[in-house]
């Protein structure tokens, strides 16, 4: 899985510096952290702003393990942002996650459409402990249909890793070509080696994962070969998807990697008769590890209690936010922005113009109305 990181997170301090207001990348770290936090942190973060803002609740932070102090914020926001800024604190707040936000939309964008994709096509996947109360302003931004924010939000890293399938990859620098013009890809690239190749890749594979614990019988392999065309640099990767490698399967390698080439690069960009160039083989071994079964009985009934309510800066004014908590949760709720939802360990944000429906697993999934 590739990682984009922006330097744009909860302790990303804020700053006017030549009269633009500006986030991050310096940040306030867990210690001394926010000013909020009370543990001397005096310079206004992404979190101050968003106390300030309205939609943390100094009481309820990490579950009540932490209760916020709104009054050092506000005094850390109104000293380095608004007054230089010449703005009110509330505003100064909503500029900072303003700032953040669109920080957040642009990364997408350029993930997105660098590789050919539309992130309107898409849904926003929204975890962390700060992602969900950010995910309904960027994620309207970019056009995205739905922002899924999982029950498992605030640990949903440690939850992936931990349901994951144990893997090794085995890789292998080992140049093998064939001769322009030729028609016979299986004499340059004979089997016997490419067979062999593999075999050793994977015996380490497997050697590294029993030692991880994996049952013998449990392994499954699957591998690749990197191949591009002699005297270029674009290099492709193409499944090998037999068990023991014939000539046959050696052209049919080459043919699809034609086919991924002509996909990527138009139809008739292909080259073949400047022949090809094995670079690097790969086998990934497997074993599965049991799956977690989510206890949905977990959530609370329809009919409970009422929600709260709590007052929020949102678009240059205060309006009133329905609050709900964890015990209101239930499958098929429906929630109508602007509205927060309070949970242990994160903080999910349903704007204005959008609505929100829970579902039995107690995932949130957000849309735009």
């Amino acid at each position: 899985m590739a990682v984009r990181a922006i330097g744009a997170g909860a302790g990303s301090i804020a700053s006017v510096r030549n009269g633009v207001l500006q986030v991050g990348p310096e940040s306030a770290g867990a210690r001394p952290g926010p000013a909020c936090y009370g543990r001397g942190g005096t310079r206004p973060t992404v979190a101050d702003a968003d106390l300030v803002l309205g939609y943390l609740n100094p009481d309820n932070f990490l579950g009540g393990r932490l209760t916020l102090d709104v009054d050092k914020a506000r005094a850390a926001i109104d000293e380095h942002v608004a007054k230089p800024a010449g703005l009110t604190i509330e505003q100064a707040a909503e500029g900072i996650k303003t700032i953040v936000d669109a920080r957040m939309a642009d990364l997408v964008r350029q993930v997105t459409v660098e590789q050919g994709y539309d992130p309107a096509d898409f849904a926003v996947f929204a975890y962390g402990g700060a992602g969900p109360l950010h995910a309904f302003s960027y994620g309207a931004e970019l056009g995205c249909p739905q922002i899924v924010v999982p029950l498992t939000a605030s640990v949903h890293s440690a939850f992936s890793i931990g349901c994951s399938d144990l893997t090794m990859v085995e890789e292998l620098s080992k140049p093998l070509q064939t001769p322009p013009g030729t028609t016979d890809h299986a004499t340059a690239l004979a089997p016997d080696e490419l067979n062999a190749t593999f075999d050793e890749l994977a015996a380490r594979a497997r050697r590294d994962l029993i030692a991880a614990g994996a049952a013998e019988d449990s392994i499954t392999f699957a591998k690749f070969v990197e191949i591009r065309f002699r005297a270029q640099i674009h290099v492709l990767t193409v499944p090998v998807d037999a068990d023991r490698i014939t000539p046959a399967d050696v052209n049919a390698m080459v043919e699809r990697f034609v086919e991924i080439y002509e996909g990527r690069f138009g139809k008739g960009a292909a080259f073949l008769e400047g022949g090809v160039e094995i670079t690097t083989f790969r086998v990934v071994a497997t074993s599965p590890v049991p799956r977690a079964e989510f206890d949905t009985g977990a959530l609370g009934k329809a009919g409970g209690a009422e929600p709260g309510t709590r007052r929020v800066f949102s678009g240059g004014q205060w309006r009133d936010a329905a609050v709900y908590r964890a015990e209101h949760l239930h499958d098929g709720l429906r929630i109508e922005g602007l509205a927060i939802v309070e949970l242990r360990d994160t903080t999910v944000v349903i704007g204005p113009g959008q609505d929100a429906e829970v579902d039995r697993f107690g995932d949130i999934i957000i849309q735009n109305r």
